[in-house]
């Protein structure tokens, strides 16, 4: 994750959060994916136990980094 592709995220993130369904979706739709999602919900203030999901295997990297400039 470059750090203009994280600015552009957080940009729609903030813009479309409010009231909508977001849907993230990366290529493979496992890691980028589920921790963008993760990054959202808990800025939205949705819990949600995305690393203890066996369904989901969030990238730490892009969860961190999207949580940081969502704050």
């Amino acid at each position: 994750l470059l750090l203009d592709e994280a600015e552009k995220a957080i940009s729609a993130i903030v813009k479309y959060s409010e009231g909508k369904d977001i849907i993230c979706q990366c290529y493979e739709g496992v890691s980028r994916s589920s921790a963008t999602a993760w990054a959202i919900s808990e800025y939205i203030g949705q819990k949600y136990d995305y690393e203890n999901d066996p369904h989901y295997q969030p990238n730490r990297f892009v969860y961190e980094t999207l949580s940081k400039l969502l704050k």
